[in-house]
């Protein structure tokens, strides 16, 4: 068999393959250029509403889950904001999206962090104040080069009170399409025959 073929076949596999370490990224760009093209939700599509616990699938292409014995008052305000306080009331907020995504982010807006947010995705979980101590419409997202469903978000010291956030836009990167990757292993193919 041609090398090239093998070369190109590698390539496709090791884009559809899952990878282990998950990579913060405080710059947009770097993080779309590690996730892929991605989409953005604003929230003004869905005007001013309270989020109840358990399940919310309104959302365009996500459902976000609150897991507690309250909301914390989570809900999309009249700004067009998604804001929340984790901590005793509302212990998880967790977003699952309805195809698997290559990267998770968001524009933090007035996160006032004092008893930390943690993300965690597949297993691995960031402080959100590791990176943005003290967010004010600043971006942070998460790739891995691989796929993975969904993202959730805690209070890292849950015993030490409540933590008042909120998030501007909501970025996630769907894993590209089986005729995508075949595209790109196209390319590989051609690129490699004009060669010779």
């Amino acid at each position: 068999m041609d090398t090239r073929y093998i070369v190109t076949a590698a390539a496709i596999a090791s884009v559809a393959q899952t990878a282990s370490a998950l990579d913060p990224f405080t710059d947009f760009g770097a993080w779309e250029a590690a996730a892929g093209p991605s989409i953005m939700d604003d929230f003004t599509s869905y005007g001013a509403v309270d989020l109840n616990l358990g399940e919310n699938d309104f959302f365009d292409g996500y459902t976000v889950t609150l897991e507690g014995t309250g909301t914390g008052g989570a809900a999309i305000n009249g700004a067009s904001n998604f804001v929340f306080t984790l901590g005793e009331e509302l212990q998880s907020i967790t977003w699952t999206f309805d195809e698997d995504i290559t990267g998770f982010g968001a524009d933090w807006l007035n996160s006032f962090v004092s008893n930390g947010l943690t993300v965690t995705i597949d297993g691995q979980s960031f402080n959100v104040e590791d990176s943005l101590p003290a967010a004010n419409f600043e971006f942070l997202g998460f790739a891995n080069g691989g796929s993975f469903a969904g993202a959730t978000l805690t209070v890292t010291n849950a015993g030490a009170g409540t933590e008042f956030a909120a998030i501007s836009n909501l970025y996630y990167a769907p894993v590209p399409s089986p005729a995508g990757l075949s595209a790109l292993g196209m390319v590989g193919l051609l690129a490699s025959r004009r060669r010779r």
